[in-house]
């Protein structure tokens, strides 16, 4: 007989070990192309469910399977097909993890020791996150920043961003408590649960984000009711609180200009430039509400409908995270997903007030780690794009309803086989995936390394002949293209209009390749129709620059010097570093009178503006610098660091024409480590091949993020832009 109780104990530990792992490396965002997790998963399913011949089915397991097969129908029909099978196997994971936690950890024993095993995971995550903030601390210190709030983008625990990270730390706050409660007996382990809750509270100070400071007061408060009037009132309790509370104060004391900044919410340029952009992004969403199906548009969708309104500019940068949470799941997962959703929400709430009206303190934990994970992501949604939290959120689903003892079962289950299904359905899933995932990845890195290398009969091999996914579309449009520049044939241009008409069909928002058809157009002799495309373009989006330099390459190809001109010069407006490209310097040295023109119009034009926008007078500055105005340049970069000190290259310009400083500039610089264009001034350098790609790959920066982010790969960088090849 004890032997069989060791032997149970053994696997609870060995089960529970596994799983501290797996959360690990799902929060740490490890990347799992082979989609190992999900293995593991699968297999941890049907092992431990294997004698598992009866199960209490409730309505939290009902919603679960229902948000399930949701995602199944909506990962088949979303406009983003990559994403909605990275979000399916997100699901999978979470549901996996949750019929584990709510099957194997129904005893209050085993529950209880899975608990303890997080939090010792999220003890080394904070310990790690507070190592890494220090490292970047004493980094930054270098460049003699006066402040850290300035430049508080850059911290990036483990990988991350802030706002990501954030949102794992908040997510762990309610376990770590709730195993403080579990383990209440012994002191021991108590203390270094609440010692694990302060130095997460610490991390969350030190990240500077006006989002995690409201969520702070919202914890630091309900910790003080929780230890005040909900558990015991006696001493060891009360010095507990004063020694959390003061550990929570060191952060503050050690950075309170940083403190007092985030504190301020809405005084600083980029706070006012975040906020702005929130507002923008809630009125886009208004916008396209009317046309977003009853299921929505599927998972990763929000950047690729929102583009034509939000993402079609080189000023703003592009992010696939919408304004809030809500505006997402209405986007992406329609009214249908959005209600279910909503159920979900109720359904737990409900379970949390039945069970505190029951006085089920415990109840209290779990109702405030939703309000605050609720409010981060109100702020920045990160819930549905990052596996980790959703894997989190269906812990904590499990965990709950293995606490209820309020909700009665709806229906029993005696046959294993109904629960068998799940695992095996994710075994099935994960196969396809990792087929597919590993073919597309074979013949991508073998079609760009043949494109590159100039092979281009080698590289249309690697496109599957009668194939019409978007990516082997535009794969073989760029081989079209590059064989048509080397040949001439008439037959391959063709083909390319019917390519690029296919892809345009299937992919209407992707405005570069419409952009490459219209210069398809141009060279098929139809100038009407590319001028057209061209002139949209420009009109609807006149701050992208490539859009404008494809209307000065039409202009000057009809002789008409006075439009070609002004679209040149609002393409250098928009991106100064054209004037170091071979463009600008092929002009002056064929026709150094029509640059010395163009260049007296930009002063004028500059000289003439008067941009409040930091980011506008950066490229101010840069051109000012170009053109030889060291002294109007120096006045328009000192002004631009004054208002957004993490600007890393209005730095490394500053070094070059401020020699009192020069050292100091160029430390910041390189201290910011973001500098795209970092060059000696040095003609010849300027002339390299590798530093006019740079050039003209500024001009689609946007784009190529919106790339990886549409089509699940990275796209073939040199080759992308027709135009580049024509200029």
């Amino acid at each position: 007989m004890n032997s069989d109780k060791k032997t149970s104990a053994l696997i609870v530990y060995f089960v529970i070990s596994i799983l501290a792992i797996l959360y690990l490396l799902l929060l740490t965002d490890t990347n799992d192309s082979s989609f190992f997790i999900g293995w593991i998963v699968a297999v941890m399913c049907l092992i431990l469910l294997k004698k598992q011949t009866s199960f209490d089915l409730k309505i939290t397991d009902i919603l679960v399977v229902g948000y399930l097969l949701f995602m199944v129908f909506s990962s088949s029909t979303g406009i983003n097909s990559t994403a909605s099978m990275e979000a399916l196997v997100s699901t999978f994971l979470g549901s996996g993890i949750y019929l584990i936690v709510r099957v194997y950890f129904k005893s209050r024993i085993h529950l209880k020791k899975l608990l303890l095993s997080l939090s010792v995971v999220f003890l080394f995550l904070a310990l790690l996150s507070c190592i890494s903030f220090f490292v970047f601390a004493t980094h930054i210190s270098s460049g003699e920043f006066h402040t850290l709030y300035d430049v508080r983008h850059l911290i990036r625990p483990l990988g991350h961003s802030v706002n990501v990270w954030m949102s794992v730390l908040l997510s762990s706050v309610g376990l770590i408590m709730l195993t403080a409660e579990a383990y209440d007996k012994n002191k021991k382990i108590e203390w270094l649960l609440h010692l694990t809750f302060a130095l997460i509270i610490c991390c969350l100070i030190l990240s500077f984000s006006r989002g995690a400071y409201i969520c702070i007061i919202v914890i630091v408060i309900a910790y003080i009711i929780w230890q005040i009037i909900i558990v015991r009132k006696n001493r060891q309790n009360l010095t507990r609180m004063i020694t959390i509370l003061s550990l929570i104060s060191l952060p503050i004391v050690l950075y309170p200009k940083e403190v007092k900044a985030t504190l301020n919410m809405f005084e600083t340029v980029s706070q006012q430039r975040s906020i702005n952009a929130r507002f923008n992004m809630a009125d886009v969403a208004w916008k396209i509400f009317d046309s977003i199906p009853l299921h929505g548009s599927g998972e990763g969708s929000y950047s690729i409908v929102a583009n034509n309104l939000l993402y079609e500019n080189d000023n703003i940068p592009y992010t696939s995270f919408p304004g809030n949470i809500i505006v997402q799941s209405f986007i992406e997962k329609g009214l249908l997903g959005t209600v279910l959703l909503g159920i979900m929400l109720i359904n737990l709430f409900g379970i949390i007030i039945r069970n505190l009206l029951k006085r089920q303190h415990i109840y209290w934990i779990f109702l405030i780690t939703l309000l605050v994970c609720g409010l981060k992501e109100l702020a920045f949604p990160t819930l549905f794009g990052y596996r980790g939290l959703l894997v989190m959120l269906f812990t904590y689903m499990a965990i709950i309803e293995n606490c209820n003892n309020q909700n009665k079962r709806i229906y029993f289950i005696k046959n294993n086989v109904l629960i068998w299904n799940f695992p095996c359905a994710i075994c099935l899933v994960l196969s396809i995936l990792i087929w597919r995932n590993e073919h597309d990845k074979t013949r991508t890195e073998l079609f760009n390394n043949h494109l590159l290398s100039g092979n281009y009969s080698l590289a249309m091999q690697q496109i599957p002949l009668d194939s019409e996914a978007p990516v082997d579309l535009i794969h073989k449009s760029l081989v079209l293209w590059k064989v048509f520049l080397l040949s001439g044939d008439e037959q391959k241009l063709d083909q390319l209009h019917q390519c690029l008409s296919l892809l345009l069909g299937k992919f209407p928002n992707d405005n570069i390749m419409r952009f490459n058809y219209s210069i398809v157009l141009l060279k098929m002799g139809r100038t009407d129709q590319a001028f057209k495309i061209m002139k949209t373009l420009s009109d609807a989006y006149p701050n992208v620059a490539i859009y404008n330099l494809g209307l000065y390459y039409y202009y000057k190809l009809i002789n008409n010097k006075i439009e070609s001109d002004n679209y040149l010069i609002k393409s250098i407006l928009i991106n100064p570093l054209l004037l170091e490209s071979n463009l600008l310097f092929n002009l002056k040295n064929e026709d150094s009178a029509h640059y010395e023109k163009i260049k007296g119009k930009l002063i004028k034009k500059i000289s003439s503006d008067s941009a409040k926008d930091p980011i506008q007078l950066a490229k101010q500055g840069k051109i000012f610098l170009e053109l030889g105005d060291s002294i109007n340049a120096h006045l328009v970069l000192k002004e631009t660091v004054e208002m957004l000190p993490n600007l890393s290259r209005s730095w490394f310009y500053l070094s070059l024409i401020d020699n009192d400083n020069q050292e100091l500039y160029n430390k910041r610089a390189h201290v910011l480590q973001e500098i795209d264009f970092v060059y000696e001034q040095n003609a010849c350098k300027k002339r390299e091949q590798k530093y006019q790609n740079e050039i003209y790959l500024s001009l689609i920066r946007n784009y190529q993020l919106k790339y990886k982010s549409w089509y699940g790969q990275k796209p073939p960088i040199n080759d992308i832009l027709f135009l580049k090849d024509l200029l």
